[in-house]
């Protein structure tokens, strides 16, 4: 209802104009409605504390779970070590790794439990090779020790989230374990949807190429990173 309000003659721009034009209450009350619609909570009304419930529940549930899971290296420090070794190569994630709230997590002194699968109905596991987040080998090793685990494995794609996307086989396999438990005999894999290729090779002429190769070669003309 909200976009359907704000699509005005001239684009996304002369909307944001329309609503920089509200008053600041009423920009608040938009941004507090469109927030739990999105978060599906907008029929139950819950409140907290005035505000509305959950809003940053996601972010900070995700964060925790995170950041208490193992215990991680601290400090700034780290951080920026970090970046400064992996940005060069991956310049799509690797700089920002310094912003992880991992390294400046207060973590209690926990003794988690590790997870074996003994005794626990079939888990199946997805992976895409090419996750640029979340490394393949991550997944096997988990996978190997994980007791009855069946690993479905996405082979020529280079997104982070596979299932619900645009991967019939990967959906038909994840949705018919999740409606029936049966998941695939053996582990298995599905072909992807193809990884985006940099046409051109890396350059100091960083206006030219692909959007990758652009980003890599700004990176290395402004960082002095010349590996």
């Amino acid at each position: 209802m909200i976009f359907q309000r704000l699509r005005v003659k001239g684009g996304p721009r002369a909307a944001q104009r329309k609503v920089d034009e509200l008053p600041l209450a009423r920009q608040r009350q938009l941004v507090e409605r469109a927030t739990r619609h999105t978060v599906g909570l907008a029929l139950f009304g819950l409140r907290q504390s005035g505000r509305p419930f959950a809003e940053s529940a996601e972010n900070a549930t995700f964060t925790a779970v995170t950041c208490n899971d193992t215990a991680w290296p601290q400090g700034r420090e780290v951080g920026d070590q970090l970046a400064a070794r992996l940005g060069p190569h991956y310049p799509l994630l690797g700089w920002g790794m310094n912003e992880n709230p991992c390294f400046y997590w207060d973590r209690p002194q926990l003794e988690m439990p590790v997870p074996t699968g003994k005794g626990l109905p079939t888990t199946l596991m997805v992976q895409s090779v090419h996750d640029p987040a979340t490394n393949i080998s991550l997944a096997r090793s988990a996978h190997s020790r994980y007791t009855g685990s069946r690993l479905l494995t996405i082979a020529g794609e280079g997104d982070h989230g596979i299932c619900g996307g645009v991967n019939k086989c990967a959906d038909k396999i994840v949705n018919t374990f999740l409606t029936t438990g049966k998941a695939p005999a053996k582990d298995t894999t599905c072909a992807g949807e193809g990884i985006p290729a940099p046409t051109a090779p890396y350059s100091t002429d960083y206006a030219e190429g692909a959007p990758l190769s652009r980003v890599a070669g700004f990176t290395r003309a402004i960082s002095g990173y010349l590996r």
